[in-house]
């Protein structure tokens, strides 16, 4: 709704320059694509529907999916945001040095505040006194919080965008679609998992379903989007086209969209019969022609198995555990691709000290910068180095993380109890001298005063080692 507004309310001279820079990929234009999403009219999407297609969402400690006809597994993936928005999949990650920059409204805007509502940024992207330049920006920061990374209670940009959208001849070398998939995994994750409205672009979900449901255009009356304009991503026919079904999602379900969902719940559950010609799934629906030129270098990368970042949310792409939505992954052995991958740590972004995140992620950005040999058809997963005995007389202060130790088992369950798990990892553990702490997988039994844990047998970890190393270093 707000990009709506915000469309209707820019003067025609604005939106021509828009255009132009979108049709030449001038600064920004990447970003600046997503605005011909926005149909003609006002349009919500459909809850109901959404839910019967997240009623097939299954989340797991290691695999996330959706579980359609029988036992089929398919999900959202990059392949999907590249045809259905036209974003960029590949370039650099959205993960910032600096979570805190009091001063960046101020830089662009003059504006003295941490937080820009989006009734006044919309306001800066209408202001006819402002140079260009300016309104472009602001209109890259509603697009940011509108659409990469919406959330329920969200009105407000932050300061936290801003580094991403300062300099206009950089906006384009980021990997904004990989940013909207992680940020609409996490959300998806969050309501599996917490029972949480789902954050996201959730738009993603209903373009995936019917890219690869064609039986959905039939249900809703759609005629197939093959015929829609070639200068609009392939998702804004569909989202114009679903308008009436979500208009009047607050009101209790009417007894015609309760049958289109019937149909739609058997759809989805029919299972495959290839000898009988039953096959409601699309395994491939994308083609070359579908995409603008200048994207066509980036379809390569849609197998990437690597962390995707939307500022400090970081989420796995796995397109190794739908392998059949992939013809080029057709008869490739898949049993070690993405072994590599363990589980991430998440961050929170809360305190008032700045927190350097792509620091905190620091293995994950080195995994996405090395893409090129990180695609499921040719999967070579980075060697990890083994500390040296040597480092180990050089400070008493270790890092406490599973991902550092060569000798974590697989089959020993990392993750940390509560909502908060993972807000303080990357902190370090100070040990004495010659003291050896267990490590916290190691550690079990009752908790004791001052929140520590004591192990009921005491088993050797890498700081027991390091601190032999270090002892016999004295002597």
């Amino acid at each position: 709704m707000s990009l709506y507004k915000l469309w209707s309310e820019l003067d025609e001279d604005f939106k021509l320059l828009i255009n132009n820079r979108i049709d030449n990929n001038g600064d920004g234009s990447s970003l600046l694509t997503l605005l011909r999403l926005i149909p003609g009219k006002r349009v919500e999407i459909s809850t109901f529907l959404l839910q019967e297609f997240m009623t097939l969402y299954e989340h797991t400690e290691n695999d996330f999916y959706f579980r359609v006809c029988g036992q089929q597994h398919m999900n959202v993936t990059l392949e999907d945001v590249l045809f259905l928005t036209n974003l960029p999949i590949i370039g650099r990650p959205i993960v910032p040095t600096d979570n805190r920059d009091q001063d960046a409204f101020y830089r662009l805007f003059s504006e003295r505040t941490s937080l820009l509502s989006l009734v006044k940024l919309r306001n800066i992207c209408c202001d006819t006194n402002r140079n260009s330049d300016e309104r472009i920006k602001a209109v890259l920061l509603m697009i940011v919080t509108c659409l990469i990374a919406p959330n329920g209670n969200g009105q407000n940009c932050k300061t936290s965008y801003v580094q991403f959208i300062e300099k206009l001849d950089e906006v384009n070398s980021y990997a904004w679609g990989a940013a909207m998939l992680a940020y609409l995994y996490q959300g998806m994750k969050e309501w599996k998992t917490k029972d949480k409205a789902i954050d996201g672009f959730t738009w993603l979900v209903m373009g995936f379903f019917f890219s690869h449901f064609r039986g959905l255009y039939t249900i809703f009356n759609i005629t197939a989007e093959e015929n829609q304009a070639h200068n609009k991503p392939k998702l804004a026919y569909l989202i114009e086209s679903l308008g009436r079904t979500g208009a009047n999602h607050h009101k209790k379900i009417n007894s015609a969209l309760q049958l289109q969902l019937n149909l739609v719940h058997e759809l989805l559950r029919q299972e495959e019969n290839i000898e009988a010609d039953v096959r409601p799934i699309t395994w491939h629906p994308y083609n070359l022609e579908m995409l603008p030129p200048h994207l066509h270098d980036q379809i390569q990368y849609r197998t990437v198995v690597a962390p995707l970042f939307c500022y400090n949310y970081v989420e796995r792409h796995c397109p190794h555990v739908v392998a059949k939505q992939f013809e080029v992954l057709d008869g490739v052995e898949l049993q070690d691709v993405g072994s590599d991958m363990k589980t991430i740590k998440f961050k929170a972004n809360r305190g008032n000290c700045s927190i350097n995140f792509r620091d905190h992620y620091k293995k994950e950005v080195v995994q996405w910068d090395e893409i090129g040999s990180r695609l499921a058809e040719n999967f070579q997963p980075a060697q990890q180095s083994t500390p040296e005995p040597e480092a180990a007389h050089q400070t008493p202060t270790f890092e406490v993380s599973p991902t550092n130790s060569p000798h974590l088992s697989e089959q020993v369950d990392t993750s940390e109890a509560g909502e908060n798990a993972g807000e303080n990892v990357g902190h370090r553990k100070r040990c004495r001298p010659g003291m050896a702490t267990p490590t916290s997988y190691l550690v079990t039994g009752p908790r004791v005063n001052k929140g520590l844990w004591v192990n009921k047998k005491f088993t050797h970890s890498d700081d027991h080692v390091k601190a032999i190393w270090a002892k016999r270093k004295r002597k």
